[in-house]
């Protein structure tokens, strides 16, 4: 509570609109009475003026009260021009104005290379409040209008830094501040072993490293055949195809430019040790001029795994996928020499037996044709052939006809 006769004072912000200069008296009232404070004042056309005036508190006033500006009291001024609709002035106080209290007492640390940003705080005052600050470290730069404190520092080390702020009242407040620059954290290599893997089975192994400056950028060469380098995620993936030992060279690189380095094995074991071989003694039996196809069995080994026959029947090939494909022309047995070869360079050799028959010819007795036809030998479980079937019918029908005319 202000005593009787205190002078106190008080922001005015006034604007001029018009398009001519504006000369006229403002008046200030203590709960619509007064004037307590008055000044006179010429505006520019567009023309923002922020004053303030020192008001003297009436003899035997005292409690809170309104206080109210009125511009042109007089009505001096062009009706477009008058301003005296007695409205309340913002930040305008009586008594003693409100202090002003720093809110901000300590600032985080900051780290080079690193992105920095903090903003101060203060409240109390009277009107509007302006933000002062001195002696931030190189790289960090303050915007009184945001009261943001930011930048990149370049150095480390300790500042000390003056924060100052004042009021429409002319009172100001000020505390010192200390920001500590830390060096950036060093890059480090976190990763001490890779996983192994094994020849066809999925592999998948992430890379990590410590400190630094976000973002980081990795490496990783060479890598085993069928592996993958995820960059962006520091991650080794997919099938390895090849056993053995690579030695992979890791590279990390941070926002900083640091950088770090670390070698290690990488070891890819066979797969699992099921021995490669060719199964089975025989193929099944063809025959003269019927397409044949049978597969030739092999099992274990690492994928993929490579055949080669010699010895094959006329007419028949080794075909893909392990297939002996074709028409037979030489009724024969076969003995056919089958090598198989995978990838980790195993090799497996058996002799497997193909018989071919020949097409049987059938007597038809005295007339009759005499027409060869395919038959099923004893003991085989090949059927006969449509074709065969037909011949049958046809020879035994001719047959019939020949009886006939005798």
């Amino acid at each position: 509570m202000a005593p009787v006769g205190s002078r106190i004072p008080i922001g005015l912000d006034l604007s001029n609109s018009g398009g001519a200069v504006l000369g006229a008296e403002v008046i200030v009232l203590l709960d619509g009475v007064g004037p307590v404070a008055s000044t006179s004042l010429d505006l520019l056309a567009g023309e923002r003026v922020q004053l303030t005036l020192t008001a003297t508190l009436p003899a035997g006033w005292s409690g809170a009260a309104a206080l109210t500006a009125i511009v042109d009291p007089k009505h001096e001024l062009p009706e477009q021009d008058r301003r005296d609709d007695r409205a309340l002035i913002g930040g305008l106080f009586v008594g003693a104005p409100p202090p002003i209290e720093l809110v901000t007492t300590t600032l985080m640390p900051a780290t080079v290379s690193s992105a920095y940003r903090a903003t101060l705080e203060a409240t109390g005052g009277v009107g509007a409040l302006r933000f002062m600050l001195s002696g931030a470290p190189p790289g960090l730069m303050f915007d009184p209008g945001t009261r943001v404190l930011s930048g990149t520092p370049i150095a480390t080390g300790t500042s000390t830094l003056t924060f100052s702020v004042d009021d429409e009242a002319g009172q100001s407040a000020a505390r010192v501040l200390r920001l500590e620059v830390l060096a950036l954290p060093t890059l480090a290599l976190a990763t001490a072993a890779l996983p192994s893997g094994r020849v066809g089975d999925t592999y998948s192994a992430e890379v990590m490293a410590t400190g630094g400056l976000q973002p980081l950028a990795w490496t990783a060469v060479p890598l085993p055949a069928g592996l993958g380098f995820d960059a962006g995620a520091g991650r080794i993936s997919g099938t390895p195809s090849e056993a053995g030992t690579t030695m992979v060279v890791l590279r990390v690189t941070d926002g900083a430019g640091q950088v770090a380095t670390r070698t290690l094995p990488l070891v890819v074991e066979p797969a699992p040790s099921v021995p490669l071989a060719i199964v089975g003694k025989s193929l099944p039996n063809g025959r003269v001029g019927v397409p044949y196809d049978a597969e030739i069995a092999v099992e274990g080994g690492v994928a993929p795994v490579v055949l080669s026959a010699t010895g094959l029947p006329a007419g028949l090939v080794l075909g893909s996928a392990a297939h002996v494909l074709g028409t037979p022309t030489t009724a024969a047995t076969a003995m056919i020499e089958v090598t198989a070869v995978d990838a980790a360079g195993t090799r497996a050799t058996a002799t497997l037996s193909l018989r071919v028959d020949d097409i049987i010819p059938v007597p038809l007795g005295n007339g009759g044709c005499g027409c060869a036809i395919a038959a099923t030998p004893a003991g085989s479980s090949t059927p006969p052939t449509k074709g065969g079937d037909v011949l049958v019918v046809f020879g035994v029908a001719l047959g019939i006809l020949f009886r006939r005319r005798r």
